[in-house]
């Protein structure tokens, strides 16, 4: 359980990381100031085959001179490439109206206990060293197979945590290094998403513990500091729901949510489950709201300007997690 949170939580902070958003970059000025700031780090021109931070979605397309298999209003996506010398890669490029692309993500996915995505790790690994020299770094750390660290203009992040796929993303540590192409708000969610209020019968984000208990008119079965978790709850329409509720300085900012199937029979309702619950998501967060999406038979993941979230199913039961992103000016 923890494990699958702490993927959804490293992806938020990076969102965090993202706080103050960007500027339109040509070639010029982004050389300009990585010259000025970090002599050793790759050139920008070389550091995503051309593209740079900054760049309008009509740019990406026309620099990497093809059509992406996937287009959304905030995202480019391109499926099987090569990407850090590895095949089959999934690369999207996220793009802010605002400020232009703001970072991009690559993922790879390998059969459960592929012996291949250690290796493959530890290539990326030795690749964004040589890249982004660690005499560059002004923080750092790895752990359980999670690396990130920070330049003074870049945030990345490199993760083989999950149990069938490996992923790295590379953004603008400071957005206010790169100039605004538009008075537009990055904040503004999509019109198409659900209210905030109807989105979780009236539990909203940024809540207080108090609020929370409030509403919902029941203490909780188990409290920490930071968190509230409620048994046998009725989540999404569907029955026996264990909730938690994460808090970030008494302030909710995720809900991680697991149906169990115990009996044989109730193990057979895991795909139809599955598949009503990915319709609810749908009808509460449009596909023209997302920026990032990714599916596989057994997962459905997803971002919309303010929401992350990833519904995964296994042979006994169903994980539904949903975070708040911050994407602050």
């Amino acid at each position: 359980m923890k494990k699958i949170m702490l993927i959804i939580i490293s992806v938020v902070m990076l969102f965090a990381a993202c706080k103050n958003s960007t500027e339109n970059i040509t070639n010029t000025t982004a050389e300009s100031y990585i010259e000025t700031s970090a002599p050793t780090q790759i050139n920008p021109a070389e550091e995503f085959n051309g593209i740079t931070l900054g760049m309008t979605k009509d740019e990406i397309i026309n620099t990497l001179g093809k059509q992406p298999d996937r287009v959304t209003n905030s995202n480019i996506k391109y499926n099987n490439e090569s990407y850090f010398n590895i095949e089959n890669a999934e690369v999207s490029y996220f793009i802010n109206d605002v400020y232009g692309l703001i970072f991009v993500s690559a993922t790879y996915h390998y059969p459960t206990g592929s012996e291949q995505k250690m290796i493959d790790y530890t290539s990326i690994k030795e690749e964004l060293f040589k890249r982004y020299p660690q005499e560059t770094f002004t923080e750092f750390s790895e752990e359980d197979n999670n690396l990130k660290f920070n330049t003074e203009n870049r945030y990345v992040s490199l993760s083989a945590a999950d149990e069938d796929s490996l992923y790295v993303i590379i953004g603008i540590d400071d957005m206010e290094k790169l100039q605004k192409k538009s008075n537009n708000n990055a904040e503004t969610p999509s019109e198409t998403q659900i209210d905030p209020a109807e989105e979780f019968d009236g539990i909203t984000f940024g809540m207080s513990k108090e609020d929370v208990i409030k509403t919902l008119s029941k203490d909780p079965d188990y409290e920490t500091e930071e968190t509230l978790e409620y048994s046998n709850e009725i989540f999404f329409g569907l029955s026996n729901a264990s909730i938690m509720y994460d808090f970030d300085d008494n302030a909710l900012n995720l809900i991680f949510v697991s149906y169990s199937y115990r009996s044989e029979s109730e193990k057979e309702q895991i795909p139809a489950d599955y598949a009503y619950l990915k319709e609810e998501l749908l009808k509460r967060y449009p596909e023209s709201a997302f920026t990032y999406f990714s599916e596989q038979n057994d997962r459905f993941s997803f971002f919309t300007e303010n929401r992350n979230a990833m519904l995964t199913m296994s042979d006994y039961s169903i994980i539904f997690t949903i975070g708040k992103l911050d994407m602050d000016e």
